[in-house]
């Protein structure tokens, strides 16, 4: 399916934007513009926790691969076409929120375990990158997956989804420990990797984490 891609070749902040052909939803993701720059922030400010590439043409080769290669085996949209020349790709629409509630937020874990079973590491494993549809996590945002069997690597994925979520509710650590325990309820296997997430080398990740939930995550993974 061939969507003109030239009403995207205009500077924005946002490198995704939702089109429609023919009555149905497409999202049209370029990797150039100015969205993208965070990365070249991000790239070495955590190069020693996470091997994150800032180059476009890198970060769609590896979003092109996964979820190429991981579709219809976890749940991810279907790309339907890419321009490697405008650096675009085109993926379906997923009508989804991203995670709130308990039950929402133990079907991410489960998205999370069946990525790293397959062998794919994320990243930027962070809540808004997950959109729930159906009672399903949908991993809509893959642009630093790389393939990787290191353990070290999942408790990276894991410690950005407890942090970013510590956020989501700063002003409700009740909610916190009920999303930390649904995670790992949905997550199998999570605690043979809760040292993998306190590793050194997230230090300076976690460090953005309130005090007093980085403490709860720690008893709730560690203790067990």
């Amino acid at each position: 399916m061939k969507i003109d891609l030239s009403v995207l070749l205009t500077p924005s902040f946002h490198q995704s934007r939702v089109l429609e052909k023919d009555g149905s939803k497409f999202v049209v993701k370029c990797y150039e513009g100015l969205s993208g720059l965070k990365w070249f922030l991000i790239s070495p400010a955590f190069h020693l926790s996470y091997p994150f590439v800032a180059s476009p043409e890198e970060r769609m080769r590896r979003e092109l691969d996964f979820l190429t290669s991981v579709s219809g085996k976890v749940n991810v949209p279907e790309v339907v076409d890419f321009d490697l020349e405008k650096k675009c790709v085109v993926r379906t629409f997923v009508e989804g929120e991203r995670p709130r509630t308990t039950e929402e937020y133990r079907t991410v874990g489960e998205e999370l375990s069946e990525i790293h079973s397959l062998g794919y590491v994320l990243g930027d494993a962070k809540p808004e990158n997950f959109a729930v549809s159906d009672g399903k996590a949908y991993l809509i945002d893959a642009e630093q997956a790389i393939r990787s069997d290191d353990v070290r690597l999942r408790g990276w994925d894991l410690a950005v989804l407890f942090v970013f979520a510590s956020y989501e509710v700063i002003n409700n650590f009740e909610r916190f420990k009920e999303i930390v325990n649904a995670v790992k309820h949905g997550y199998t296997g999570i605690e043979g990797l809760a040292r993998a997430i306190f590793d050194l080398r997230h230090a300076s990740l976690l460090a953005l984490m309130p005090p007093i939930y980085q403490f709860y995550l720690r008893n709730a993974l560690l203790s067990d």
